[in-house]
């Protein structure tokens, strides 16, 4: 008995160290975002690695380890339940802009089959080896645009910030956020007509490109069940596309609006808008409050087109 009380107050002891362990790291690791060269000496650590092949196992790893914790848990719960509104078991959905797949991740949660388009080749690799066995995603290694070609995208540090808007390079260089732009790569790019002959009309569609959304929609001459694409208003050379991206969606179809602010996961208005009211929600209230200046933007038909 002795030897098992003993045997348990040890495995007490281990788990209370790896507790208090656990804490003063998460204590040093806030002391370090605090200090004001932090962001460039995490961004070299970045390139770094970029530029010895490693980053994307690293990114892989991270993901994986912290998939395990509670708050990871918590937000894959917060997820499914945003997106339920929208996506259903057997839906169709479109990710434009698929990065390592978390939104993917969502929608076969919810039971759908899912076209992830993601022109980082390190992001690719990274959705190869979580979905290579699953045939309801399918992989889509390219740029959307208004037309078929080829266009430069711009690396970043931080690879969710990888662009071929320079409106959004020359924003995200001018706020000195600790990012580092580097290497330029030649990507294919198609239009969402083309992804839609090739796969069928997504259900839902998530666009988000870092400044890119207008020249997607622009690929794209039908309208839609439901989609989203990312703002930003923080300057106006940013907020004008956006407001284009509203116009353009009414040519195509009778749509209402709301929007989310950054990661909140909530919609922020108790009833869906009309693109004017969307719209002066946008100049009045988002281009003046820093604090809801980029979030996602989400468009539904207010009739159903038939398939």
């Amino acid at each position: 008995m002795e030897l098992k009380h003993l045997m348990e107050f040890l495995s007490l002891k281990v788990r209370f160290n790896g507790r208090a362990v656990q804490a003063v790291k998460a204590v040093m690791i806030k002391l370090l975002k605090r200090m004001p060269c932090y962001p460039r000496l995490r961004a070299q650590g970045i390139l770094m690695m970029n530029k010895l092949g490693l980053y994307g196992h690293y990114l892989y790893a991270r993901e994986q380890l912290q998939s395990r914790s509670p708050e990871a848990k918590d937000y894959k719960a917060r997820l499914i339940d945003f997106y339920q509104p929208f996506v259903q078991p057997g839906s169709l959905c479109f990710d434009i802009g698929a990065n390592t797949g978390n939104r993917v991740e969502t929608f076969l949660a919810l039971g759908a089959h899912v076209v992830a388009v993601e022109p980082q080749a390190m992001c690719q690799d990274i959705l190869r080896r979580k979905y290579v066995n699953d045939s309801r995603v399918q992989l889509v290694p390219k740029v959307l645009g208004e037309a078929e070609g080829e266009i430069q995208l711009r690396k970043c540090t931080y690879h969710k910030r990888a662009s071929v808007s320079q409106a959004y390079q020359d924003f995200n260089e001018a706020t000195d956020n600790g990012a580092i732009w580097f290497d330029t790569q030649t990507v294919p790019m198609t239009t969402l007509d083309q992804l839609i002959a090739a796969y069928g009309r997504p259900d839902f569609c998530k666009i988000d490109v870092e400044g890119y959304e207008l020249p997607v929609l622009k690929g794209l001459s039908q309208p839609l069940p439901a989609l989203s694409f990312e703002y930003h208003s923080q300057t106006a050379d940013l907020l004008s596309p956006v407001l284009q991206c509203l116009a353009y969606l009414n040519t195509l179809g009778d749509y209402e609006f709301n929007y989310s602010v950054r990661e909140s996961l909530s919609l922020s208005l108790a009833h869906w808008v009309d693109g004017q009211e969307m719209r002066r929600i946008l100049l009045e209230r988002l281009f003046e409050h820093p604090r809801d200046c980029d979030g996602d933007i989400y468009a539904r038909l207010k009739t159903a087109p038939q398939h």
